[in-house]
Parts: structure tokens; sequence; C-alpha cells
């Protein structure tokens, strides 16, 4: 589980750090991760609830680090639910068809800066 989420958090950084257009890099484009989130399937509703946290855990910790991003940062509530942050980057992706082509990780943080922005940025 810890070298999963090592990972994850590796791809999410590369992800950050390259061109937001689908190459080799990126960890899954927007619509294999719409996929997953519009499954029946247990298992890909299990990894999209998964890459969700993980993307959302990792954008926490970017900003406890002070890594600077050029989109800024979320502000999740205290007890936010994974779905809740899954339902705010697919309404995303779906009003921003576009983004479907762009890297999982990348529009994911877009999606989230978007609906949990900081009040004090």
């Amino acid at each position: 589980m810890r070298r999963q989420l090592m990972l994850l958090i590796l791809s999410f950084i590369s992800a950050m750090l390259i061109s937001q257009s689908v190459n080799a890099g990126a960890f899954k484009s927007g619509f294999t991760f719409m996929q997953k989130c519009s499954s029946a399937k247990a298992q890909d509703w299990g990894i999209c609830l998964g890459y969700v946290q993980g993307v959302a855990d990792s954008l926490e910790n970017l900003k406890q680090w002070g890594v600077e991003l050029n989109q800024g940062y979320a502000c999740f509530p205290e007890r936010i639910k994974g779905e809740e942050l899954r339902d705010a980057i697919v309404i995303y992706m779906a009003d921003n068809p576009e983004t479907l082509s762009y890297s999982a990780a990348g529009t994911s943080i877009k999606a989230l800066v978007a609906a949990y922005p900081c009040d004090n940025e």
C-alpha cells in the first residue's frame, strides 16, 4: 500500500512537471479517469476513489510543503468525502470536455482548486 501511494505521488508530481497533453509520462487521461469513475464495477469505483484521494492528498501535501503551484491550492473542508471530491472533478471534466485528452492528475488539480478555492490567496 505504501509503495502504491509513493508511486501515485511520484506520478502526480511528474504529471505536473510535464505538459498537460497525454504522453508517455502522464499517469492517466481524463477520458480514462471518467471511464473508471462512471463504471458500475466496484473495482473501477475503488480505483477512481483511490486516485481522487491520492490527488487530493498530494495537493494538500504540496501546499503544506510550500511548493508553488501556478493554479493555486485547494482548501478542503475538514470532513470532506472522497465521493464529493470525485463529483467535483467529474463535473469539471464534463463542463470542460477538452480536458479529457489531458492528464487526469493535472485536470483533477484544476478541478479541485476551482471547487475548493482558498479564501486567503
